[in-house]
């Protein structure tokens, strides 16, 4: 079992969403606690109370909420966990993998085939949203004086208003990524009001100029505790990665390009966090030990950090306190069943059978032998491929009677040791049902990678760009370039970050989401077929645009 910090326990009850809440409309917010807590109740033990209603925040970006009981109802808990909403709304129907399991709640989402009445559409858009109204409801009541705080414990307040304000960017990043024209608005929004619908750009500028104040502020007081962590937390490095992250993206969202700010930015954590690991640069050893069951020894914020700093925003997961079909748990459970007993494979006692690869992923980013069994790239290591019976065509992505693709698996429940091995240890855990790996939300391998992609857009530094991708490309086996270009880049960005939520953002980013670049079963083509401009967004809720008054995104 992980040493959990205490914020994950007895997660306080303050689930009314400032602003946002009257947004979600007929979305059944259920209480995250059994016991009645109210703001009468803080002045008893304010810094407890405090920490409570922090970890609520905390816990529904790492979990479905408190004793597996999901705050969003209508829709299946798991599916609307974080992790989750983020690789589905990335991943599921890009070239990288299919949900295959039909049904009303997904429709033709596996297809790219959106429709704002889909439940789906529904689940995921408002795990977003009641994430960010949780932090704006903590930051009021900080602010509102509810804690009846002391002098002592002011500082203990700001900081966790920050770490709110950085939860809530991180939130925001795939609201406004996926969605476009969406609620916008921080704490100032009153508690029942509306917050008014945004644009993409709109969103960017905000988010990146209060990202900027925090990382500043970190930088100018090096002994805050958000400078460093504890396990569990967001501080400086989680900021300054979002900051990477919405800022290679700035021309897809109508902003001017900021290059030169991604660099600064990666520069500064490769920095701090390029020690120890693979050839002394922060990576693990070794592909596969940032995706197994000890895996939070490799986070930054680890209480027991192995000299290794891959994991930049961990969500922490445990098997026995912190549980919930999302995460690492997810991307095992949800690959795996094909073979009666292959989820053994990943030391794990379930499988859904819900995912197949898609076939043009598999054959484009990576190199095999002639039958598609073995590939010489370590980050196929734990996957089923040819050699295991998986056809890797995707005659249908449809139903789960049989497997439709290759199975490509990066997490596991296994521990690892923390060499260059990186072989297995000699005591592992259960094969349990819900798993206990933490899930990677940002590592130093993106990092590493966007600062390259960054160089290479300037043409300013072709050697660094070489660099770092060869670092990325060298740890999985393979030979180094001799000079990077830009298809280059994008092969190695999309074999290291599969099935990591970054897939639909790169490809428009990239200009390769909506036409000239087609995967199989795009568009409900079996070879692929160009998508329709109204893809550039995906379709806000039905319920949105008839309970909050707002704009559908153009095309629906």
């Amino acid at each position: 079992m992980k040493a959990i910090s205490k914020i994950f326990f007895g997660a306080g009850a303050l689930i009314a969403a400032a602003g946002f809440s009257a947004c979600t409309g007929d979305l059944d917010l259920l209480p995250t606690d059994p016991r009645s807590v109210t703001a009468a109740d803080f002045a008893k033990d304010p810094q407890n109370y405090m920490e409570q209603v922090m970890a609520d925040v905390y816990l529904n970006y790492s979990s479905v909420g408190p004793n597996m009981n999901s705050v969003i109802g209508g829709f299946d808990g798991g599916m609307c966990s974080f992790s989750r909403v983020a690789i589905q709304l990335e991943c599921f129907a890009s070239d990288e993998m299919a949900w295959t399991i039909a049904g009303a709640e997904w429709g033709n989402f596996r297809y790219g085939q959106m429709a704002a009445n889909m439940p789906a559409i529904l689940g995921t858009y408002s795990r977003l949203i009641v994430n960010v109204s949780l932090c704006n409801d903590f930051i009021q009541t900080v602010n509102g004086g509810y804690f009846n705080l002391s002098e002592e414990l002011k500082p203990q307040a700001d900081e966790f208003i920050r770490q709110a304000q950085i939860l809530r960017s991180g939130a925001f990043f795939y609201l406004m990524d996926c969605f476009g024209n969406v609620p916008y608005g921080h704490e100032e929004i009153a508690i029942g009001s509306t917050a008014p619908q945004c644009d993409a750009k709109t969103v960017y500028e905000g988010e990146t100029a209060l990202l900027e104040e925090i990382v500043a502020y970190y930088k100018a007081n090096p002994s805050s505790p958000g400078v460093r962590p504890t396990y569990g937390y967001v501080g400086l490095d989680v900021a300054e990665a979002l900051l990477v992250k919405y800022y290679l993206n700035a021309v897809s969202y109508g902003a001017p390009a900021a290059y030169d700010k991604v660099i600064d930015h990666s520069e500064a954590i490769i920095s701090r966090l390029a020690k120890g690991g693979f050839k002394n640069s922060g990576l693990c050893y070794k592909y596969w030990q940032v995706f197994g069951h000890n895996n939070d020894q490799y986070a930054v914020c680890s209480q027991n950090n192995s000299g290794v700093n891959e994991i930049i925003w961990d969500q922490v997961c445990d098997e026995t306190y912190l549980q919930g079909w999302t995460g690492g748990s997810f991307l095992v459970n949800a690959w795996a069943g094909f073979d009666g007993g292959d989820a053994a494979k990943w030391n794990a006692s379930n499988g859904w059978k819900c995912l197949a690869a898609r076939s043009t992923f598999v054959t484009t980013y990576f190199d095999w032998d002639p039958t598609y069994s073995t590939s010489p790239d370590e980050r196929t290591a734990l996957w089923c491929t040819a050699k295991d019976g998986f056809p890797v065509e995707n005659e249908s992505i449809t139903g789960n009677a049989e497997p439709h693709g290759f199975i490509t698996v990066k997490y596991s429940n296994f521990d690892f040791e923390n060499d260059e091995n990186g072989a297995k240890c000699a005591t592992q855990p259960a094969a349990v049902d819900n798993l206990g790996i933490d899930y990677a939300a940002i590592r130093l391998a993106e990092i590493y990678l966007s600062a390259a992609e960054a160089y290479i857009q300037l043409g300013s530094n072709t050697t660094k760009a070489t660099e770092y991708v060869n670092l990325i490309r060298e740890r999985a086996g393979l030979e180094p370039y001799s000079a990077v270009s830009m298809s280059e880049l994008i092969r190695e960005r999309s074999a290291e970050l599969y099935n990591e939520g970054c897939r639909r953002t790169d490809l428009i980013r990239w200009n390769m989401w909506l036409t000239g670049y087609n995967w199989s079963w795009k568009n409900g083509v079996a070879q692929g077929a160009d998508y329709g401009p109204e893809m550039r967004w995906f379709p806000i809720p039905s319920q949105m645009i008839n309970q909050g008054g707002f704009k559908q995104n153009p095309g629906y």
